[in-house]
């Protein structure tokens, strides 16, 4: 439930002290954002066990009104599965109710979603060539 001290690093931690302050009603006014990085490394990985997963996530001022802004980087990930991952990331959020908070989900979303492409597809090479030698 609570992360390790390596799988959520806020970039400016003094944002939370202001955000503290307009929560306890001391400023009616939260002036400045909360971005956050969290390294998701999903579970069940099909032989993936060393994929990390760089979701990097930015608050708007009004959040949870406005969508976040959350993008993926993985060091094992081709440049095409990057786009394609974030392109598909950027649709799903636009389908979350407005108003409600979302990360949760959207880190869930992302789990399945690199379970799913990082699956190993069956190795038709070695079919081709049995045929080809039978």
């Amino acid at each position: 439930m609570y992360p390790a001290s390596n799988e959520l690093f806020v970039h400016d931690v003094t944002v939370l002290a202001d955000m503290h302050q307009f929560a306890i009603g001391d400023t009616d006014i939260c002036l400045r954002n909360l971005s956050f990085t969290v390294k998701l490394s999903p579970e069940g990985q099909n032989g993936h066990n060393n994929l990390t997963l760089d979701v990097d996530c930015f608050y708007p001022l009004d959040y949870p009104n406005d969508s976040p802004v959350v993008s993926v980087k993985c060091g094992n990930l081709t440049r095409d599965k990057h786009q394609e991952i974030n392109k598909d990331l950027k649709e799903y959020i636009t389908t979350l109710e407005k108003g409600e908070l979302c990360m949760v989900n959207v880190l869930q979303w992302l789990q399945d979603c690199i379970l799913k492409s990082t699956a190993k597809a069956p190795d038709t090479n070695n079919e081709d060539r049995k045929s080809a030698e039978g």
